[in-house]
C-alpha cells in the first residue's frame, strides 16, 4: 500500500489547516484530532514514505489515501454557509436584485446609467471574496482548494446543490464569481437603502485589545527590560493575568491529541549522533532564554513537520540533524497565542530585532513572549502553540514540562538527516 507521511507536499493541505486552526478557531481542535483519528494510522512495518523516501518509524502516523482533504474542504464550506443570509435567488437578495429592473424602468434616458445605479446599492459578495477573508494572507496557498470548497456550497434555499431528481430541478452549481448575501450585506444593502444605522461592531472583540492598548503592553516589555522584578508591578501585567486567566476559565485551548507524533531536532558534528534521551528538553541549568522560556526554565520545543524545523535551526559546515519523533499520549492543551496576539499586537509575539541592536544577556524580541509563557504556565496550561516564524504555514509547539516523560509524552525515534 502506498503509504505517505505528514511531511509531505501531498499533505500540505493538513499542515496549512492545522496553521489555519490555531490562529483562526482553536477550539475547532476536535476537528484536526479527528483527521489525525480516523484517516491516519500508525505505521507498521512501513520503511520509507512512498512520495518523499524519508523514513518511517514504528507509530509514526501515515496515510493511505487523501480523503481528509474532503473534511477540510467540507469544514470551510459549511463555515461560507453558515454567513449566507439569502442568495440573488431568495429572501432579501432576491428583493434587492428585483431593485435592478426597477431602476431599469424609471432610469432608461440616454445618460442614464441604471446598471451602475443598482450596483452603488447592490452589496452582494463573491463566493471568492468571502473565501480570501477565511484566508486573509494565505489566499496563494489555498487557491488550489477553492473549486473543492465552492462545488460544497450551497445557499439555505436549494441554490448551488445541483440537481435534484425528487424536485426535478436543477439548482445549478455555484463558482468563484457568484454572489451570495451575508448578514453584514444585508446590514450595509439596508443602510445604503433606507438609511438604517450600521452596526460596526465586528463579529470578534479582541478581548486583549479591550483589557491593553498596544502602548501600555510596550511599556510592559520595556520595564522588563530594565529590571524584570519591575515588570509584575506593571498594571498591564495584571491586566495580562486577567485576560489569560478568561480564556483558561472559558475552555479557550488548543489540544494536541493523543497518538499525535511532532518532532523536534537537535544539529551536532558527525560522527556524534544523538540518541532518543538526547533529544528531549535540557536541564533548567542549561536552558538559555528562548522565545517561550526564561533563563533557568527549559521547554520542549516541537513542530507539526520535519521541513520547518530545519529552517528554524541552520546546520553549519559537517553538522546533521538529529531529529526526534515524539508521540503524545496525553493530550496537551496549549495557549493559541496567535488568536489572541492579533492585527497589530501580532508583532509582539514575532518581532525581528537587527542583530546589531541585540543584547547579548537578553533577547527583546521574546519579552513578551516569555511574559505570557510564565503566565500560561501559572495558570494551568500545558504550553503554547504557535504559527512558526521561519513558515507560517507550519505550526510550532512550546510545551511545558509539567509531563511525564515516557507515560505522557514519548519519544519513539531518531533519524539524521542533512
Amino acid at each position: 500500500m502506498k503509504m505517505t507521511c505528514i511531511n509531505c507536499k501531498e499533505n500540505k493541505i493538513l499542515q496549512l489547516f492545522e496553521e489555519f486552526i490555531i490562529s483562526k478557531e482553536p477550539t475547532d481542535y476536535d476537528v484536526v484530532n479527528e483527521i489525525f483519528n480516523h484517516f491516519s494510522q500508525k505505521a507498521v512495518n512501513i520503511p520509507y514514505c512512498y512520495s518523499c523516501l524519508r523514513q518511517i518509524s514504528a507509530g509514526e502516523r501515515v496515510f493511505a489515501n487523501d480523503f481528509y482533504k474532503e473534511k477540510i474542504t467540507s469544514y470551510f464550506a459549511q463555515k461560507i454557509m453558515d454567513s449566507i443570509e439569502c442568495c440573488p435567488e431568495c429572501g432579501q437578495g432576491q428583493d434587492i436584485q428585483e431593485l435592478r429592473y426597477t431602476i431599469q424602468s424609471i432610469f432608461d434616458d440616454e445618460d442614464d446609467d441604471p446598471d451602475a445605479m443598482f450596483e452603488s446599492y447592490n452589496t452582494a459578495s463573491a463566493i471568492e471574496d468571502l473565501l480570501n477573508e477565511i484566508f486573509c494572507d494565505r489566499e496563494d496557498e489555498w487557491d488550489e482548494f477553492y473549486d473543492s470548497i465552492i462545488e460544497k456550497i450551497q445557499c439555505k434555499c436549494g441554490a448551488g446543490s445541483g440537481a435534484d431528481m425528487d424536485e426535478k430541478r436543477d439548482y445549478g452549481k455555484f463558482d468563484r464569481y457568484s454572489e451570495v448575501y451575508t448578514q453584514r450585506d444585508i446590514k450595509l444593502f439596508n443602510h445604503k437603502f433606507y438609511g438604517d444605522d450600521l452596526d460596526n461592531a465586528s463579529d470578534y472583540i479582541n478581548e486583549l485589545a479591550k483589557a491593553c492598548s498596544l502602548e501600555q503592553l510596550r511599556d510592559l516589555k520595556n520595564d522588563y527590560i530594565n529590571n524584570n522584578l519591575f515588570a509584575y508591578q506593571n498594571v498591564a501585567f495584571n491586566k495580562l493575568v486577567d485576560v489569560i486567566t478568561g480564556f483558561y476559565e472559558k475552555g479557550m485551548y488548543y489540544e494536541l491529541g493523543a497518538e499525535r507524533v511532532v518532532y523536534r531536532t537537535r544539529t551536532s558534528k558527525y560522527p556524534e549522533l544523538y540518541d532518543r534521551e538526547g533529544l528531549w528538553e535540557p536541564p533548567n541549568s542549561k536552558a538559555g532564554q528562548g522565545r517561550y522560556n526564561g533563563v533557568g526554565t527549559s521547554l520542549l520545543y516541537c513542530s507539526n513537520n520535519m521541513d520547518v524545523i530545519k529552517k528554524e535551526v541552520p546546520l553549519f559546515d559537517k553538522d546533521i540533524y538529529n531529529i526526534g519523533k515524539f508521540v503524545i499520549n496525553t493530550p496537551r492543551h496549549l495557549f493559541p497565542i496567535n488568536f489572541v496576539f492579533k492585527g497589530e499586537y501580532s508583532g509582539l509575539i514575532g518581532e525581528e530585532v537587527p542583530l546589531e541592536e541585540q543584547n547579548d544577556c537578553l533577547k527583546q524580541q521574546y519579552v513578551i513572549c516569555n511574559i505570557v509563557s510564565a503566565i500560561c504556565a501559572k495558570i494551568g496550561y500545558d504550553g503554547i502553540v504557535y504559527s512558526s516564524t521561519k513558515d507560517n504555514t507550519s505550526v510550532d509547539y512550546a510545551l511545558f514540562c509539567n509531563f511525564e516523560k515516557g507515560n505522557d509524552i514519548e519519544c519513539i525515534d531518531v533519524v539524521y538527516e542533512k
